[in-house]
């Protein structure tokens, strides 16, 4: 097959970055022919991108909403002649899948080729109420388990104010049109599947992602471990509230002041500062900031156990790469964490809104020895035998497959 994958950017590794690049590369490695576009390209974050993968930068112009649907339009143009030439087209996250709409509409029917819509989650700018489902359940509940609850409840009216008040509704029509254009829809877990129905009413093909075979790295055994790593960042989805909780908890409610809590993220929040000084954590939580691959690689393999409990995670590769070091997760009972978590198998499953719950699990298996042995080795055969990106590609390739024939079936 003729693969263009179409993304915004490749300016930073993130998880939408990441798995873009890899697919593409290992569908370049098995014969197809891959090409990647977007607005701004630093390929050197990528050292393992298969030298047979093509490329194409489109004009980097940052824009607001009232812009978009031009600067759409100037990028559809400059990539119909790459997608006539293919015979699927992959796009990413928003808004490259306006662009792809924009390339295929000003082609005649014959030429146009099939289209996909990778999706992570629909943009929570503009769905926010499907796809941060489980805080609006949590506010409406009347619980106030999280710290910080009062910013949480202005966080959410400011985005309905603002939903309300800006152009969004009508940017709104043209990402709803937009997704019209794309052929099917591939989700990385059921609460994806969900957050895209409804968000645009549309059915999607289930597709769990993988990672590459990690490389053998510093696995480190029980007793060399030390500590919780918590990879997420500060973004109000990751939950940075319940981790911070959740540290108070087990430090000062439980005592366990042995437990050394490792955290990644930049532009830690003044009034976690403030959390963190008044609660007396200062000296249980070291802040790494951002961590490149090897460094990813390095705490998860020395860590005893990872942390991952995101209100609204779409799927959470961190789990995966955490389990293929042998690392046992305590991670949240719903959205992506429910997928790849088997719940006293291969981690420990918990409400991300009940920080006491996080920390008796962190705190009971910590120590547990023989219990955290069985769960590193159970973690480790899931992780290598359901999400490796040789699984994830195959999945993907069924999906593909089936929407070129199909489009080729409706050309004739």
């Amino acid at each position: 097959m003729r693969l263009v994958f179409v993304h915004p950017a490749f300016l930073d590794r993130g998880g939408a970055e990441n798995l873009t690049v890899w697919l593409a590369s290992a569908l370049a490695a098995r014969g197809d022919t891959s090409t990647l576009a977007a607005a701004g390209i630093d390929w050197s974050k990528w050292p393992e991108l298969d030298q047979r993968v093509a490329s194409l930068e489109l004009p980097d112009r940052e824009e607001g909403l009232r812009q978009q649907p031009a600067r759409s339009r100037l990028h559809g143009g400059l990539l119909a002649p790459l997608c006539r030439d293919a015979d699927l087209v992959v796009a990413g996250n928003y808004p490259s899948y306006w662009w792809v709409a924009d390339a295929v509409r000003v082609l005649r029917p014959w030429d146009r080729p099939a289209t996909l819509l990778l999706c992570q989650e629909p943009p929570r700018r503009f769905y926010f109420r499907h796809t941060d489902e489980p805080i609006k359940r949590y506010l409406e509940s009347g619980r106030q388990s999280l710290p910080f609850h009062e910013a949480m409840v202005a966080t959410f009216r400011n985005r309905m104010r603002r939903f309300r008040l800006s152009r969004t509704p009508v940017v709104r029509w043209f990402d709803r049109r937009a997704v019209r254009w794309m052929d099917a829809v591939t989700a990385n877990s059921e609460f994806s599947q969900a957050c895209i129905r409804g968000a645009w009413g549309r059915e999607s093909d289930l597709v769990h992602v993988g990672v590459p075979e990690p490389a053998p790295g510093d696995n480190a055994p029980f007793e060399e471990r030390d500590g919780v790593v918590v990879l997420t960042g500060f973004a109000l989805t990751k939950n940075p509230m319940g981790v911070l909780a959740t540290v108070d908890e087990i430090v000062n409610r439980l005592g366990r002041r042995d437990i050394r809590f490792v955290l990644s993220g930049r532009n830690l929040p003044p009034a976690y500062q403030a959390f963190i000084e008044e609660r007396r954590l200062s000296d249980h939580i070291q802040f790494v900031g951002y961590v490149n691959e090897a460094e990813k690689a390095r705490l998860l393999g020395r860590a005893r156990l990872c942390l991952f409990i995101p209100l609204a995670e779409p799927f959470g590769m961190v789990m995966v790469e955490s389990m293929l070091r042998g690392t046992p997760v305590v991670g949240s009972d719903h959205g992506g964490p429910g997928v790849t978590i088997e719940d006293g198998i291969t981690g420990v499953r918990v409400d991300p809104f009940d920080p006491p719950a996080a920390a008796r699990a962190v705190a009971g298996l910590y120590d547990d020895r023989h219990r955290w042995e069985a769960m590193s080795r159970a973690g480790r055969a899931r992780a290598r035998s359901r999400f490796l990106l040789p699984a994830f590609t195959d999945r993907f390739a069924a999906v593909a497959r089936r929407v070129v024939e199909t489009r080729k079936a409706a050309a004739r």
